[in-house]
């Protein structure tokens, strides 16, 4: 079925013209769109996901997480089991009914509540007949940094004396390169003090100046503990040089939005990036709000400078490990 808009729906856009232009001068509808806007995160997401589920499946087709090119971990939450749920290419390789379609884990972690509608799907064993179902959404409710869980699972196929892995202890961090991305902080950051909040209800906490406080502060207060404990990991065992943590402070507020994929915010985003390799290495001092700079022996390196050490390193060590198979394949 066509629909195409002629005759009275036409002559009606034009009768409306005159009424909006008043109504826009008298802030009518900036007023009438806030109420639509609390509305709709009443009753259901803000957008139904149908266009991006389209261009998941699109781009991935039947792909499965075994089938990654580089071994992967996507946490999620299943709403349904109430706990967190973790995919990688570890466990599908070795559990047939944690090998997924990569396109639902992806619409699966990527629902966040209020947002996008949560993601149900199904894996079968063909095997044995056995099957599971997964209801879940946003992995950022499990790790809205999610460095602690690539290393737990890391440390976890160390257990298993994976052969990906030999040679190395599931605790010696020195064998670890740790590389955390951040997805910015806005410039002016939503803050309340305790006066104003001890007001607050339901709404308060839910709702306050079109936000949602209380998950904002949720999100906030884990990405930072992780921050502050892999931090503190990495010192403690002589290991801070293995791991760089790469985040860019005070970005305008409208660039940080989920959802605002205009073409001048994402090339913004492509810019602040760039500008941010070339940078000066920092670090978030969280007690005294500020930016300080980093230990003496990496004061004069940018991030790119980081970045090309890291890849040195990591392609050094492949290098190693090909020629072992090799050496282990001529030995058989």
């Amino acid at each position: 079925m066509q629909l195409s808009v002629t005759g009275g729906l036409y002559m009606g856009i034009l009768r409306l013209i005159p009424l909006y232009d008043i109504a826009t001068r008298t802030g009518f509808f900036g007023w009438f769109c806030k109420i639509i806007h609390i509305i709709k995160m009443i009753i259901g997401p803000k957008y139904n996901g149908k266009y991006l589920h389209k261009i998941i499946n699109d781009l991935l087709h039947d792909t499965r997480m075994k089938e990654t090119l580089t071994n992967v971990v996507v946490p999620t939450y299943d709403v349904k089991c109430v706990k967190p749920t973790i995919f990688s290419t570890f466990k599908a390789r070795s559990n047939t009914l944690m090998d997924a379609r990569l396109a639902d884990v992806c619409i699966g972690t990527s629902a966040a509540p209020t947002v996008l509608p949560a993601h149900y799907f199904e894996t079968v064993d063909y095997h044995t007949g056995a099957s599971r179902s997964f209801n879940i959404i946003d992995g950022g409710l499990v790790a809205n940094n999610p460095t602690l869980v690539a290393v737990s699972e890391i440390t976890k196929q160390i257990q298993l004396r994976s052969k990906e892995f030999p040679e190395t202890k599931p605790l010696d961090y020195s064998r670890y390169l740790v590389i955390s991305l951040g997805t910015g902080l806005p410039e002016q950051d939503i803050k309340f003090d305790a006066l104003h909040v001890a007001k607050w209800g339901i709404f308060g906490w839910l709702g306050r100046h079109y936000t949602m406080p209380l998950l904002h502060m949720f999100l906030h207060a884990s990405a930072d503990t992780t921050d502050s404990y892999v931090a503190n990991l990495f010192k403690a065992i002589g290991c801070s040089h293995q791991l760089l943590r790469i985040q860019h402070h005070n970005i305008p507020i409208a660039a940080v939005s989920a959802d605002l994929s205009t073409e001048k915010n994402l090339q913004g985003l492509v810019k602040i990036g760039e500008n941010l390799i070339h940078k000066p290495l920092s670090k978030d001092d969280c007690k005294n709000n500020y930016i300080e700079p980093m230990l003496k022996d990496r004061r004069t390196l940018t991030y790119a400078d980081m970045l090309t050490q890291f890849a040195k390193l990591l392609s050094d060590e492949r290098r190693l490990r090909l020629q072992n198979i090799e050496l282990e394949t001529g030995h058989s």
